[in-house]
């Protein structure tokens, strides 16, 4: 009806007063932000109580057990399979770990990869270090205070 009046008055003060308010501009939701988010770390007590894990299940323990290091000499304990497993729970563990222990966890696995392909082939024996394995480990317990 305002239109009519406004077409046959031409007068344009009744339109403004006839339509109704223009919905506010913010009536249309705000487009969502687009910030970066860091993946969450967890703190260093948290990243440490996944490691040590109740004592039977605890993925360092489980590795540790992998390699047996008898008078300058190692061996395995358990087959391949078990500790590709462990590594795995490893690295999501080192996913999540804060700077400094996410490092130490990387270089365990990379020597826990290379225990795992000794144990497969005695051709890769001659690759793994048991004293750097030993070394790794005692860093990882000293960090977390185990």
């Amino acid at each position: 009806m305002a239109l009519a009046l406004m077409l046959l008055t031409g007068c344009s003060s009744a339109t403004e007063e006839a339509l109704p308010a223009a919905a506010p501009s913010d009536s249309f939701p705000a487009a969502p932000s687009v910030t970066p988010v860091a993946s969450a770390k967890d703190p260093l007590e948290e990243s440490c109580r996944k490691l040590a894990g109740p004592e039977s299940k605890a993925p360092l323990s489980q590795a540790v057990y992998f390699v047996r290091i008898q008078e300058g000499t190692y061996g395995f304990n358990a087959p391949p399979e078990s500790a590709r497993t462990v590594a795995m729970q490893i690295r999501s563990i080192a996913a999540t770990a804060p700077e400094g222990l996410n490092v130490q966890l990387e270089e365990f696995i990379l020597s826990l990869g290379t225990a795992i392909s000794a144990a497969e082939s005695p051709d890769a024996a001659s690759g793994f270090d048991m004293f750097a394995w030993q070394s790794t480990i005692a860093d990882i317990q000293a960090t977390c205070g185990l």
